[in-house]
């Protein structure tokens, strides 16, 4: 049994001599396969590296190397696919190469679906360090791929880019099951390698080229004009197109340019153009952006006004980005903007003058009416004191004006048919305008009513025919038109082929007490009035001139319907003449002038008169015990004005009757029973009428 045993072990010991020099042939074997893949794989790598140079871009780079490839490992299909995320629902390859006959889904044009299946294969690869072949089990096919593709066999590695998801790059092979031998398994693996770099730089460039498209996208569509100005080269080297329209320049020819080609010689403030755009230039590179105003002109020689705003660069050659923004239209409206203040201005100022002007009115008219009066008919002071009342009614005529401009001119709208209004004051014109002028009027038959006073818009009417008149000396043709527009709207235009006007004089022309006609012969409110008027009554007002070819004014209104058809009033007898020195009247005026005619006019014709000076006098007295019939108050006072003495001596006095009296509109009296309105500047026996009414009411 011993020696058995001794026999034993030496054939154990002769087995594994035998193993071992086996092992040391093999391991010798395989350092020889080793030091041919090795060959084999700088050779390939080389290969590879040719065709990356020899490619334009990245893409096509990657597109020849899958081209090699396929030749390389002769298979029917390989492919770059970006790994499955979760939650994608189908996949497509993003590079591929094929024989023909085997096309993939590029090729197809068809999208991989991806289900639970597809998600643990992809899975399992990128678990793994190395290639994975379906042929030894080591990666199940998906039956969508072997379906779509006739794939019997694959080969895939995880390519891993420096930055971004995970890749998997794909050999197929569809003639027949393959075998993958281990050659192919480390020559794959190697080429993998490679691919991080080619994917590295491939994702690289195509964000490059994605961030260049945004960045000219936004260049190309940003609403300002923009520049790159270089410094060194002394010229223009990039713009977008929203510079090329507004210098009116092509491409070239702008990038040719320089900042004091786009410039005039001057700028608005006397500076010269090419030392101011050097100075700029200066600031911004030295001190950082600068924003400022600057005058630009276009290739036509047209000013551009901008906003401009020079950022230098990253870099180390010095370059500028101008941005200028066109603030023609802003430069417009700021204009207008000043113009509607100036406007608003005034016309508060010509309202505060008027009223105060009309206080003096009724002082004058009333002592001249009261002198008129007193004296005997062979008197010599009736002559002036008659000449005093006239020429107090034009002031008021002239306060009516200034009224009408600011918008606080007493009107009573109604619904009127603004042909009608024309052939009213028609006969007026021809008079006015002379023989020299032909009048045309071209009125539209379908009933343009509008609502406004119909003074105020035969005001209208005459001050336009006038200024019309006044810009044909030499004779010509005036036209009056009436026109439905818009078509809620009515246009009277008067059409004139005079002088005209230029753009300056348009923008001035509204402005109250601007007038190009020699002194004494206009007082410059024509215009500003005809604007107050149409405003006030809610319409626009526009002007249309060319010098030397005539103007043409225009005033829309808003139509409304034609009133309706009322009936004739029946017959009813007029209130009885009330008992002189029966009333007792309550005046309330703040001005010592008007509260002395006034009294003293009242008191002529047998009324019972106390005055007070203002709304809180006035309140005092009553609550005195102070009886009255009437309360004849004026609208503005300080302290306490009328409206508001009213309300509150009617909480005491139920009923109370009252009169008031204002140089301006009514309109925002209350709309109570028992009152009327009288109008500075009033004659007295306007005043009487007016009181008369109200006790009678």
């Amino acid at each position: 049994m011993k020696d058995t045993d001794a026999s034993q072990d030496e054939s154990l010991e002769s087995l594994r001599a035998r193993i071992a020099e086996l092992e040391a042939i093999v391991a010798a074997r395989d350092d020889e396969s080793d030091g041919v893949s090795r060959l084999e794989q700088i050779s390939t790598l080389d290969e590879i590296s040719r065709t990356i140079l020899a490619a334009q871009d990245m893409r096509e780079a990657m597109n020849a190397v899958l081209d090699l490839m396929l030749e390389l490992f002769d298979c029917d299909i390989v492919s770059l696919v970006r790994a499955v995320q979760p939650g994608q629902k189908v996949v497509i390859a993003d590079y591929e190469s094929h024989r023909p006959g085997f096309p993939g889904t590029l090729a197809k044009g068809v999208e991989l679906p991806v289900g639970p299946e597809l998600h643990a294969t992809v899975a399992g690869i990128l678990a793994s360090n190395g290639a994975l072949s379906s042929y030894a089990g080591e990666l199940p096919l998906p039956e969508d791929v072997e379906r779509l593709f006739g794939v019997h066999s694959a080969l895939v590695v995880a390519v891993r880019p420096l930055f971004g998801d995970p890749w998997l790059l794909i050999l197929n092979h569809c003639r027949s099951t393959r075998e993958w031998t281990r050659r192919d398994r480390r020559l794959l693996e190697t080429i993998a390698k490679r691919f991080v770099d080619i994917l590295t730089l491939l994702i690289s460039d195509e964000h490059r080229r994605a961030t260049e498209a945004r960045y000219r996208t936004l260049v190309e569509n940003a609403p300002e004009a923009l520049v790159v100005f270089d410094v060194a080269e002394g010229h223009i080297v990039d713009a977008n197109q929203q510079a090329c329209e507004m210098f009116k320049l092509e491409r070239h020819e702008l990038l040719r340019a320089t900042p004091g080609t786009l410039s005039p010689p001057t700028q608005l403030d006397g500076s010269d153009s090419h030392e101011a755009a050097s100075e700029r230039v200066r600031r911004a590179l030295e001190e950082g952006p600068q924003v400022f105003e600057w005058m630009h002109v276009d290739s036509e020689g047209s000013a551009i006004p901008c906003e401009v705003r020079l950022v230098r660069l990253p870099g180390e050659s010095p370059q500028i980005r101008g941005s200028m923004i066109d603030i023609r239209e802003r430069k417009r409206l700021e204009g207008e903007l000043r113009q509607s203040q100036k406007m608003e201005a005034v016309g508060s100022l010509a309202g505060g003058i008027a009223h105060d002007f009309n206080n003096l009115l009724v002082a004058i008219l009333g002592n001249a009416e009261y002198a008129v009066e007193l004296l005997p008919e062979e008197s010599e002071l009736l002559d002036p004191l008659r000449e005093i009342q006239r020429a107090g009614e034009r002031a008021a005529s002239l306060t009516s004006q200034l009224l009408a401009f600011s918008r606080k001119q007493v009107n009573e709208p109604a619904i009127l048919d603004l042909n009608q209004c024309v052939r009213s004051v028609s006969r007026l014109i021809e008079r006015l305008i002379g023989e020299h002028i032909t009048l045309v009027t071209e009125l539209d038959e379908t009933a343009p009513c509008i609502r406004a006073d119909a003074v105020q818009v035969e005001q209208v009417i005459l001050n336009l025919c006038t200024n019309a008149r006044d810009a044909m000396p030499h004779g010509g043709t005036l036209v009056i038109r009436t026109t439905i527009v818009e078509p809620d709207h009515v246009l009277l235009c008067v059409i004139d082929d005079g002088a005209g006007m230029t753009s300056d004089l348009i923008a001035r022309a509204p402005e109250p007490f601007f007038t190009t006609k020699e002194v004494g012969k206009g007082t410059g409110l024509g215009l500003s009035t005809v604007y107050g008027i149409v405003t006030q009554a809610g319409g626009e007002f526009s002007i249309e001139s060319t010098p030397g070819e005539g103007s043409k004014i225009c005033a829309k209104f808003p139509r409304v319907a034609p009133p309706p058809v009322e009936p004739p009033a029946p017959p009813h007898s007029e209130h009885a003449p009330t008992r002189a020195g029966a009333e007792r009247i309550l005046c309330v005026e703040d001005d010592a002038s008007v509260a002395f005619v006034v009294e003293r006019t009242l008191r002529s014709h047998g009324y019972s008169v106390i005055v007070a000076r203002d709304g809180q006098e006035a309140l005092e007295l009553a609550r005195g015990g102070l009886e009255f019939d009437v309360l004849l108050t004026d609208v503005i006072m300080p302290r306490m004005g009328g409206p508001e003495l009213a309300r509150r001596l009617r909480e005491t006095h139920p009923g109370l009757k009252v009169l008031y009296c204002t140089g301006h509109s009514p309109e925002n009296l209350p709309r109570e029973s028992g009152y009327d309105v009288v109008h500075k500047p009033f004659q007295s026996h306007e005043l009487l009428e007016r009181l008369r009414g109200v006790l009678a009411s």
